[in-house]
């Protein structure tokens, strides 16, 4: 009878240790994000891969070629065993507050500051032409491609480069724009229409620029960093256009389902969690790195397969949400699906339920971002045709 009992809990044992088959879906889902290691020499050379180093090393001095550097650090990166010693260079000067108060575009207040403050912030925008250089370059290049695999010391670029060189750079149009306006003279009419549309035509350059990189950029703080930059320009061509009544001609389409998918971003972050969640069982590190659990034991309260499952559904659909119009988008995210697990899943999967339902950055405030830009687009064009 004993030997019963204890052939019963073994199969039972054994039985509750199964973990669901990993969802097919995922492989493909990740396809377009999963990363070489070593990098290779040809993704290093590649357009993107260089795109990618350069934006690694933007922050080194103005001697200094930032490509360079950024591939020296990819390669300290691969071969060093200790990570936390590497650090992105950033010693070329950024505009600190006291010295250039600059301000986001966007902000009702921010136009009326820079008039402002023009005597002491105009005379140091040329101690910054290497910075906005650089910024130029990066937009006219490839679209970066993140060449290193998703990790929790993955180098993260600096972005506040490209930043606040864009504030820089809107701030001088801005003074331009304001002297072009100031233009009165009949004479001087003409001469300055011009002036005003080839600086406008460098903003919506600019632009063009800025959209092609929000379509292709790989994670997400890349993409609301580019959002950011490309909105700060739309909110400069409104304020310029309340300066003159001959302001010509610009017409701006609607973001692309591309330019607002979130779907390669979430895959790319989609992989740490993906990583992570698969490699506990065997790491045996369930509970406690300075006591491992056995392997029978923790495949008794933790499933990898079930975990990651779970976790996927959310990236998924949240990529999904945002490829939709703006309209389909708010008719589905109020219903939103339930995808957690079931009760008898949390009670097979006790430690993976936890891991699951870790609270994670509220993707759907990033979409509804893209949406607030497409209502100023909307207005834009209203506008547009109006003065028309």
């Amino acid at each position: 009878m004993l030997g019963v009992i204890v052939s019963v809990i073994s199969v039972l044992g054994s039985v509750w240790q199964w973990d669901d088959p990993l969802d097919p879906a995922i492989a493909p889902f990740i396809a377009p994000v999963v990363r070489e290691v070593p990098v290779s020499s040809a993704a290093m050379a590649s357009e993107g891969g260089q795109s990618y180093a350069y934006l690694l090393g933007i922050g080194t001095a103005a001697e200094n070629t930032p490509v360079t550097v950024g591939q020296a650090y990819l390669h300290a990166y691969q071969a060093s065993q200790d990570r936390s010693a590497l650090s992105l260079p950033h010693t070329l000067p950024l505009p600190v507050e006291d010295e250039v108060a600059l301000c986001d575009f966007t902000q009702d207040r921010c136009p009326d500051q820079l008039l402002a403050a023009k005597n002491k912030i105009a005379p140091v925008l040329a101690q910054y032409t290497t910075l906005i250089a650089r910024f130029q370059l990066v937009l006219q290049s490839a679209p970066a491609n993140p060449l290193l695999p998703v990790a929790d010391d993955t180098p993260i670029p600096f972005y506040q480069y490209l930043i606040q060189a864009n504030r820089l750079q809107l701030t001088q149009w801005w003074y331009d724009a304001h002297r072009i306006a100031a233009s009165h003279k009949p004479d001087a009419a003409r001469q300055s229409s011009a002036a005003l549309a080839a600086l406008v035509d460098n903003v919506t350059t600019q632009m063009q620029h800025l959209r092609r990189h929000l379509a292709a950029e790989m994670t997400v703080i890349g993409k609301l960093v580019y959002l950011q930059m490309f909105e700060e320009h739309l909110v400069w061509l409104h304020r310029v256009a309340a300066l003159r009544v001959d302001f010509p001609a610009v017409w701006i389409t609607q973001l692309t389902p591309q330019e607002r998918s979130l779907r390669v971003p979430l895959a790319y972050e989609f992989l740490l969690p993906h990583g992570y969640h698969l490699s506990m069982v065997a790491r045996g590190d369930l509970f406690s790195a300075e006591q491992p659990i056995p392997l029978w034991m923790a495949r008794l309260v933790y499933k990898p397969h079930l975990t990651t499952n779970t976790v996927y559904h959310y990236y998924a659909h949240t990529a999904m949400l945002s490829e939709l119009p703006e309209a389909d988008y708010i008719a589905q995210h109020q219903h939103w699906p339930d995808l957690a697990m079931t009760s008898v899943q949390e009670l097979r999967n006790v430690a993976g339920a936890v891991l699951a339902d870790i609270a994670m950055p509220d993707y759907l405030a990033y979409i509804e971002r893209f949406h607030a830009v497409n209502r100023q687009i909307t207005q834009w064009g209203d506008r547009q045709s109006a003065a028309k």
